[in-house]
């Protein structure tokens, strides 16, 4: 009804006790399900008690306990359910908040509507936590958390508004000694997803009486959000930031570091100062500027947003890419493979990309762990819940030997530049070998966070930085957050992790205030 065949459901049980039957719950974890912002927490499971179309191929489930008088009142009745707790919406839609709007649009979905006699102002969806070494994180930051601000030590001049980003999203508006995000607002691909944005931040503007004076938005020249600053501005300043730029300063802003960093910025996708899409970067940045240092190396993206899609494409443009395309017969059943090999022989509709989003999207699609996804990070989760079931998972990652090594060189622009081929080249090698795919995703993983350690000692030697920030949605990713962040402090590296906002674009507003803010002098850099 949802239109929802891989995206998972929340669910919500009346105490901790009936939580802890079906899952493994830490303190932190406790902690955060038992806290008055009560946001759904990723937990892992202990026993299979619920069907598995709630989270289709996956081992942790969202869980939340009860916020509301008739959550309560539900659960008065009958305390031993575990009930589906899903957003009010067609999937990637926004959610309705007014009844009539929901009569309408919900008809479908919907056998019965609660209503009430007090009128709705605005939407806002649960907050998204996850736990790792004790420590939580935000996947989605909403409800029980907007709009506490973040406060700044320094009162600003000029009002800012800044866009975000198109994908979870999330602005923020600037004033005095405060920078308010918005609640998350989902992705702007839609046209009704595009009308609440532009209704939520006149609601913003106005309740929090902003009148800016400077806009800040994402460089990509088509993402919806550009367009609308260079709208709302009305000649006023825009400053245009580089998408994994603004992932780095964000965690700076909420670390108050001032001194330039290393900056681990592993994500889906952003638009690069060289007009490809950028999603494997490590940087050198202060506030004010950056430096890209390493990256993966390109491939091409056969239909663009479509490969996205159908990642069999990206599978097929990899093994292209690596020669591999006659050797190793994968989709042949595809129809259009004959296709997607003359647009990357001719270079037609195939953008380049070096990101680690679409280097998963691509794996799995080898690995023939999913072809075709019904949403954004499909392909990617499905990849480290294979990983994850490796018994090697558990094991001292520093110890595990190494089944896939990448090469690093330096380019002419003195970037280090990661194989793709190499990892490309390792998967096949031990697919032919016969090794298990839950272990072969688990070397892959083993291999991107050797290469990344790697390059970050070499940038210490070159720079004498020791500061690491690690950003992006892909580190929402436990296995690749967990060897990064566990092998940099072995080596002595100090690591700063987003904790305020999300790993993904729901962090890259505040970053770009902060860039704003350096650029205006309204802060020391």
């Amino acid at each position: 009804r949802k239109k929802r065949p891989f995206k998972p459901f929340a669910l919500m049980v009346a105490d901790i006790e009936k939580a802890e039957e079906f899952l493994f719950i830490s303190s932190a974890e406790k902690k955060l399900l038992l806290s008055k912002e009560r946001p759904i927490v990723l937990l892992k499971e202990k026993k299979k008690v619920v069907s598995r179309f709630v989270a289709p191929g996956l081992t942790y489930l969202g869980i939340m306990l009860p916020y509301t008088p008739f959550h309560y009142l539900l659960f008065s009745m009958e305390r031993n359910m575990i009930l589906i707790m899903t957003s009010g919406n067609l999937s990637d839609e926004p959610i309705c908040y007014k009844d009539e709007d929901a009569f309408l649009r919900l008809k479908d979905i919907a056998d019965y509507f609660i209503i009430y006699n007090r009128e709705i102002i605005s939407h806002t969806d649960d907050s998204v936590m996850f736990v790792l070494k004790e420590t939580p994180f935000f996947i989605r930051r909403s409800r029980g958390f907007v709009p506490v601000p973040i406060i700044l030590k320094k009162e600003i001049k000029k009002d800012i508004f800044a866009a975000g980003g198109d994908l979870k999203n999330c602005f923020a508006v600037a004033k005095e000694k405060f920078i308010i995000l918005s609640q998350y607002l989902g992705d702007l691909e839609y046209y009704f997803t595009q009308q609440v944005y532009e209704k939520v931040v006149n609601h913003f503007f106005k309740i929090f009486d902003v009148k800016p004076e400077v806009f800040v938005c994402d460089m990509h020249p088509r993402y919806f959000t550009t367009r609308i600053v260079n709208r709302l501005a009305d000649g006023k300043k825009i400053i245009k930031v580089q998408h994994h730029y603004a992932h780095i300063v964000s965690v700076m802003m909420e670390h108050e570091i001032f001194d330039p960093v290393i900056g681990i910025a592993f994500d889906g996708t952003g638009y690069g100062t060289d007009g490809n899409l950028w999603g494997s970067e490590i940087l050198i940045a202060d506030r004010k500027n950056f430096q890209r240092k390493a990256h993966f190396s390109y491939f091409m993206l056969p239909g663009g947003e479509k490969a996205i899609k159908e990642v069999w494409r990206i599978a097929l443009s990899l093994l292209w890419q690596t020669g591999l395309e006659k050797e190793v017969n994968l989709f042949s059943e595809e129809k259009l493979k004959p296709v997607v090999l003359q647009m990357l022989e001719k270079k037609i509709n195939s953008p380049l990309s070096c990101s680690i989003g679409r280097i998963f999207d691509g794996i799995a699609g080898i690995l023939g762990i999913v072809k075709v996804v019904s949403t954004e990070a499909e392909a990617p989760q499905k990849l480290e819940e294979k990983a994850l079931i490796s018994n090697h998972a558990s094991e001292d990652l520093e110890k595990v030997p190494d089944l896939i090594s990448v090469s690093i060189l330096k380019n002419q622009k003195g970037e280090f530049v990661f194989s793709t081929e190499d990892l490309v080249k390792g998967v096949i090698n031990l697919m032919t070998k016969g090794v298990k795919i839950s272990d072969i995703a688990f070397y892959l993983h083993l291999a991107i966070i050797r290469a990344t350690l790697k390059v970050v000692e070499a940038l210490k030697e070159e720079t004498d930085i020791k500061n690491v920030v690690l950003s992006g949605g892909a580190f929402q990713n436990r296995l690749l957050l967990r060897g990064i962040w566990e092998g940099l402090e072995k080596r002595g590296f100090k690591v700063f992790l987003p904790l305020k906002v999300p790993f993904n674009d729901g962090g890259i507003a505040l970053g770009q205030v902060g860039v704003a803010l350096s650029q205006l002098s309204e802060l020391p850099v």
